[in-house]
């Protein structure tokens, strides 16, 4: 197989600088508190005219659920890792369950019940396996591990992809529309086909398998193209085209169609000004 992969380039937060300093925001409360988490994505959405609000405000919410040592930044960038809590693969074993009654992952979900409440269309990413490892400990041992130890890090996977499963029926519980799935660590160029398949196969497939189930009406599951191009690549998918009558945003066009395809993901949803004439529905299966 090819290593053959989508190239986003893409680092933006979903807010900006000027709109936090509007509403008087300042650092680290934008990372903490819900009602200005929940506030400032509002008016973020209204300032550059995106129709649906965006939630976390950085990659790190469910790492540092884990138990990663992350801050919270300044507004120069966005949440950040300062020294890797795990210096042994062995004891990602004891990864903790994720509390979801407290510290950020608490505020997020929150902020997203709250956003609702306002009138707000809610998009909540999730990180994948790889992001969050990637922020708990070098992945070069998580590699050499990887090679050596396929069971242990199995193991470790299982533990992690248990939380998301728990973690997404929770975000759509709180209002969340759009779920957004990205683990851009874990792309096909930076893994590789071997380990690629092992991730998607074993990990990715049954998690949106068991994620489809949890989808209500009016919400759509939205996967990084990063991961899409995995499962194309290894035929664990293929695509459903849904012509569109005209040609028009991407964000306008799969929020339009969220109630008749479930999981999509062709463009990176970070950019809201990609013009389409149809969705990609990404369907399941071996193909």
């Amino acid at each position: 197989m090819a290593v053959d992969d989508f190239y986003c380039g893409y680092t933006n937060m979903p807010f900006d600088i000027e709109t936090a300093g509007k509403l008087g925001f300042t650092f680290p409360q934008i990372y903490e508190n819900p009602e200005i988490m929940a506030l400032l994505s509002f008016e973020s959405a209204k300032a550059n005219g995106t129709i649906f609000c965006s939630l976390p405000f950085g990659s790190t919410v469910e790492a540092e659920a884990f138990g990663a040592d992350v801050f919270h930044g300044d507004g120069m960038s966005g949440p950040r890792i300062g020294k890797y809590v795990y210096d042994e693969v062995d004891k990602l074993t004891g990864l903790p369950v994720i509390d979801f009654s407290s510290g950020p992952v608490a505020a997020v979900l929150k902020a997203c019940s709250l956003l609702k409440k306002m009138g707000g269309n809610v998009a909540l990413e999730i990180s994948g396996p790889i992001t969050i490892l990637n922020s708990l400990i070098d992945m070069a041992l998580l590699i050499k591990a990887w090679r050596k130890r396929e069971e242990l890090i199995e193991n470790v996977f299982s533990r992690i992809m248990k939380e998301l499963l728990i973690y997404t029926e929770r975000a759509y519980a709180s209002g969340v529309e759009i779920l957004c799935y990205a683990d851009p660590t874990g792309s096909l160029s930076i893994l590789g086909p071997k380990y690629s398949e092992f991730l998607a196969e074993r990990f990715i497939v049954p998690f949106l398998e068991n994620a489809i189930s949890l989808i209500p009406d009016g919400s759509v599951l939205h996967l990084c193209p990063k991961t899409s191009a995995i499962l194309l690549k290894l035929g664990l998918a293929e695509w459903n085209h849904v012509p569109l009558e005209k040609s028009m945003t991407y964000h306008t066009a799969f929020f339009m169609l969220r109630d008749r395809v479930k999981i999509i993901g062709q463009n990176c949803i970070k950019n809201p000004n990609v013009t389409v004439d149809e969705i990609k529905e990404l369907i399941l299966g071996k193909f």
